[in-house]
């Protein structure tokens, strides 16, 4: 396995790290809404226990709201910890988050490496080489 398909492997890692931190947060704007129509019904028929299901639905959406954020914005800065050239050690994840780089905004993780880039910029090893753990 070259370097470069080892950084391609990790950033599609990380890709789907964002997709499921951006699904669940979708998924608690929809559990809001949910939550929402129970505070409505609990005004329109003053029943004490809508609101209460109301307060625990309204709990677990904002958990699961943090929950995604949370893993979108691990998934961003984990990069730096992921993409580090194997032999100086020196993390290359600017080459991905850096939009002089990429055509890409931080908000998505390009789907390769860029193209553009052989080298490692700090010690010049080519990253088409062969990996040794």
């Amino acid at each position: 396995m070259t370097i470069l398909e080892y950084f391609n492997e990790e950033m599609a890692i990380k890709r789907k790290q964002i997709k499921k931190g951006l699904y669940l947060i979708s998924a608690s704007f929809l559990i809001f809404i949910i939550a929402s129509i129970f505070y409505i019904l609990s005004a329109l028929f003053d029943v004490e226990f809508i609101k209460v299901i109301a307060k625990i639905i309204q709990i677990f959406c904002i958990i699961l709201f943090a929950r995604g954020v949370w893993l979108f914005i691990k998934s961003i800065l984990s990069l730096k910890k992921v993409l580090v050239c194997p032999n100086c050690r020196k993390s290359l994840s600017y080459f991905v988050t850096d939009s002089n780089y990429t055509n890409k905004i931080i908000w998505c993780i390009p789907p390769q490496f860029p193209e553009n880039v052989k080298n490692c910029s700090y010690c010049k090893i080519c990253l088409d080489d062969e990996m040794t753990f």
